[in-house]
C-alpha cells in the first residue's frame, strides 16, 4: 500500500499543530519544545505518531506516542479517524486543554 492517506491524517492534526506553533521541517513538525512525526510503516501496515522532546535546540530520541493498524481495506475516512486520535493523544502529551464552544 502506498502512503496516499498521509495528508488526510496530518490535515486532521493541522489546527492543533498550528495553534501550538509547530512548523513543518522536512518529515517532522517542530516547535520550541517538541518534534512530531507521522509515519506509515509499510511492513507493519501502521500509522505511527512519534514525538521527541527538544532541549537547547537538539531533538531527542523519538518515541511512539500512538499507532493505528491501517491496511489496504481502509479508506480516507479511516485515515481521518487516525488523525483525530493522534490529535487527541498529542493534545494530552502537550497538556493542551480542549476549548469548549458555546454554553
Amino acid at each position: 500500500m502506498d502512503n496516499r492517506y498521509y495528508n488526510s491524517v496530518v490535515k486532521e492534526m493541522q489546527s492543533l499543530l498550528d495553534s501550538q506553533g509547530f512548523k513543518a521541517d522536512g518529515d517532522a513538525f517542530l516547535n520550541e519544545n517538541y518534534a512530531v512525526k507521522v509515519e506509515y510503516n509499510e511492513a507493519k501496515q501502521m500509522y505511527i505518531l512519534n514525538v521527541a522532546e527538544i532541549n537547547e535546540g537538539e531533538i531527542g530520541e523519538y518515541a511512539v506516542l500512538s499507532s493505528w493498524l491501517f491496511d489496504d481495506s481502509q479508506t480516507e475516512r479511516d485515515a481521518q479517524s487516525v488523525g483525530i486520535d493522534f490529535t487527541s493523544d498529542l493534545r494530552k502529551k502537550l497538556g493542551v486543554k480542549v476549548q469548549r464552544v458555546g454554553g
